[in-house]
């Protein structure tokens, strides 16, 4: 039965309120990447009842012409005629045809699941917010429906890879407690923190984020594919590289300040109706953007060395919007990191930069 938590409509998706409360994250039964199980305290958020699916990732993308990390790489990796490997022209779209519009989307990168919540005034959840989520407000849950192991009434998985995709649509399996479907088994969920292998041994016990800097993304709840129960369990962590994107992994949003998401929103759409409708995205910008992404690749190991690294928000007119991460120890100050570090070495790569500034 699901609870009294309340729903609202946000940007074009029902949302669910995950009321606040301490609960205890990790699991002593599970890998050593789950310990130690530790006291963590979540603040009020709402999250998507269903994951997003392709058509409202269609909606995204024909609003503002974004090319995911798969299409402007004009491959991806995935299974046809019976083997997996890399397939050109493989992209999300490759699976949203029409009989599928409430099925997952899938082959989105980290970086274009946060491009999609930026544009719906959401976020990503935090590591901590989708197992707080996924948990239902039970204490001990292993699975988001309780204590006993999966089953095909439950969720999707143990499906086999086929050249037609064995998702399922997002609301095909009863939510938990929580009134949240598709926690587990259908597809894989971008995160938003750095995976830590060992950042539960000195997590912050409110509201964490994750490490400042690391190499993969967190993901979180199975897919399709996955045949071992205990990857469907809620403490089970799982990690990807930020930039890849592959066939059992999608996203859900949140929202933390229902206020701002609705102004953002009202603020996306009034610039939408002043805009000229176009159907074919423009490439020069994200084309851009994977230039700025695979330069920074080859900046990330000094960086992190040194205590800090970087994400890229947006490219516009040669300007490079960037989000610094963590410390840099050699610089005095954030904006130094800048102009000793990122900027130069850009420029070296990218003879169209202008200017690299930090998000304000």
């Amino acid at each position: 039965m699901v609870n009294s938590a309340s729903t609202s409509s946000l940007s074009g998706s029902r949302m669910v309120e995950v009321p606040g409360a301490a609960f205890f994250m990790g699991s002593d039964s599970g890998s050593e990447f789950e310990r130690p199980v530790h006291e963590v305290l979540i603040e009020r958020f709402w999250m998507d009842a269903h994951l997003v699916s392709n058509r409202d990732f269609e909606t995204f993308a024909r609003a503002t012409g974004h090319f995911t990390d798969a299409e402007l790489r004009g491959e991806a990796w995935g299974h046809r005629d019976g083997t997996f490997g890399i397939i050109p022209g493989l992209s999300w779209r490759t699976y949203a045809t029409p009989e599928r519009q409430d099925h997952p989307v899938v082959l989105v990168s980290w970086y274009d699941a946060a491009a999609y919540a930026n544009w719906c005034g959401k976020a990503l959840p935090t590591e901590a917010e989708w197992e707080r989520a996924a948990r239902g407000g039970a204490i001990g849950a292993e699975y988001p429906w309780g204590r006993t192991g999966p089953n095909d009434a439950q969720c999707n998985f143990a499906r086999p890879a086929g050249d037609v995709l064995p998702t399922t649509p997002v609301r095909t399996f009863a939510p938990n407690a929580f009134g949240i479907f598709d926690l587990v088994g259908n597809v894989w969920q971008w995160c938003h923190d750095w995976y830590g292998a060992d950042y539960y041994a000195h997590s912050e016990a409110k509201n964490p984020t994750g490490p400042a800097v690391g190499a993969d993304k967190v993901r979180r709840g199975g897919a399709w594919n996955v045949i071992q129960s205990f990857r469907l369990r809620t403490a089970n962590r799982g990690a990807l590289q930020p930039a890849q994107a592959a066939i059992n992994t999608g996203f859900r949003c949140v929202v933390r300040d229902k206020s701002r998401s609705l102004r953002v929103v009202s603020e996306r759409r009034a610039l939408e109706l002043d805009a000229p409708r176009h159907t074919v995205p423009s490439a020069t910008a994200s084309a851009a953007l994977l230039e700025v992404r695979e330069a920074l690749e080859a900046l990330r190991p000094a960086m992190r060395a040194d205590g800090g690294d970087v994400e890229v928000s947006r490219v516009e007119a040669g300007v490079v919007t960037v989000r610094l991460l963590g410390t840099c120890r050699s610089c005095p100050s954030s904006e130094l990191t800048l102009t000793r570090g990122i900027e130069p070495a850009l420029r070296g790569r990218l003879p169209w930069l202008v200017s690299v500034v930090r998000e304000s």
